[in-house]
């Protein structure tokens, strides 16, 4: 995406678009995780989901998206868990490169069409904000919903003011223990979570989170080779026209 102002454009307009194909309705009065209503129902919200992820998809590779029987239920089961889920912790997780982040922004579009105050930003990011502010998370802790991604590729620890701190580990409390909504997408297993994190926060999401596994193979690398063996197709096309004769 070369220029960043123009896909932005042509996301809120393609976002104004399905406001317009949705009708939009009263499902879910305010609760715990949203500061307002939810306006559609789990058919509509997964209907809008896949059609945001397609263009996002399109947008970074102009190629359509490979909704695969496996994607269309954890895209089905975020959608149950927007309109009827009860808790407020959502955790995507599993291989690497297979829709779990295109998903996430997919969300946060969806969010932003009904007017919630949301922010989507990745673990590493969060932990540099942390640092560069001196410990301070601003209004990070108090939004209504945060979108987390890729949990688990930050640095373990920060040094502020001499004290290492694991700023993920406060902010994953702090959310789910108020019950604020925390969407969350990362490649470690179970374990790798409790792992890196220590049991405190792995039992928090055990007993406090919907966990919704991604387990097929990397996408952006079928991307990638079918990239590669276009472009070698295209060069071979031209290169058998070269060889042809030059009629008299």
């Amino acid at each position: 995406m070369a220029n960043r102002q123009d896909y932005y454009k042509r996301l809120e307009n393609y976002k104004e678009k399905l406001k317009r194909s949705f009708p939009r309705k009263r499902v879910r009065s305010v609760d715990y995780r949203y500061p307002g209503y939810w306006f559609y129902d789990t058919e509509q919200t997964y209907k809008i989901l896949v059609q945001l992820m397609r263009f996002h998809v399109y947008e970074r590779n102009r190629m359509g998206l490979n909704l695969t029987p496996e994607l269309q239920t954890n895209v089905a089961d975020v959608a149950e868990w927007l309109v009827n889920g009860e808790n407020s912790c959502l955790i995507l997780f599993g291989n690497l490169g297979n829709g779990k982040t295109t998903l996430m922004e997919a969300v946060d579009d969806m969010l932003s069409m009904q007017n919630y105050q949301q922010i989507i930003t990745s673990a590493q990011n969060l932990c540099t904000f942390y640092s560069d502010h001196l410990g301070q998370m601003g209004d990070i802790y108090d939004l209504p919903i945060l979108c987390l991604d890729d949990l688990g590729s930050e640095d373990s620890d920060i040094i502020i003011k001499g004290a290492r701190i694991n700023p993920i580990v406060g902010l994953i409390n702090q959310r789910v223990s108020s019950q604020r909504g925390i969407i969350i997408t990362t490649n470690l297993s179970r374990e790798g979570i409790l792992e890196k994190y220590g049991s405190r926060i792995s039992e928090r999401f055990t007993e406090e989170s919907t966990w919704i596994p991604f387990n097929e193979g990397s996408f952006r690398a079928s991307i990638a080779e079918i990239k590669k063996n276009l472009q070698k197709e295209n060069t071979k096309t031209k290169n058998d026209d070269n060889d042809k004769p030059i009629r008299p």
